[in-house]
């Protein structure tokens, strides 16, 4: 499965919804935009996405609306939170190509 490295046990308030978890939410997140789609529309479009679903191991992704309301949520703590899970993920890819 998908490890969350710790910098992304992020505070994000507590507003899961449905199948939802956040951190499933910010992980979807952080795949979408790795792979080029970094509006949140694009989340609907991926939903069913065999490809995404596979990686992220759920049956259905979450929607735009979910991944609004958890962008919405983030003050700066969070982004700073994201900015260092960013920076962890950017750094063990490149420990694994080097």
């Amino acid at each position: 499965g998908i490890s969350m490295p710790s910098s992304l046990l992020m505070s994000v308030y507590n507003l899961n919804h449905r199948e939802h978890e956040n951190a499933d939410v910010i992980i979807q997140r952080i795949f979408q935009n790795a792979a080029g789609y970094h509006a949140d529309r694009d989340a609907n479009d991926l939903r069913e996405d065999t490809l995404f679903k596979t990686v992220l191991e759920k049956e259905v992704l979450a929607s735009q609306p979910k991944l609004s309301r958890v962008n919405n949520l983030s003050d700066k703590k969070t982004m700073k939170q994201l900015q260092n899970a960013n920076n962890e993920l950017l750094e063990k890819i490149h420990q694994k190509m080097y």
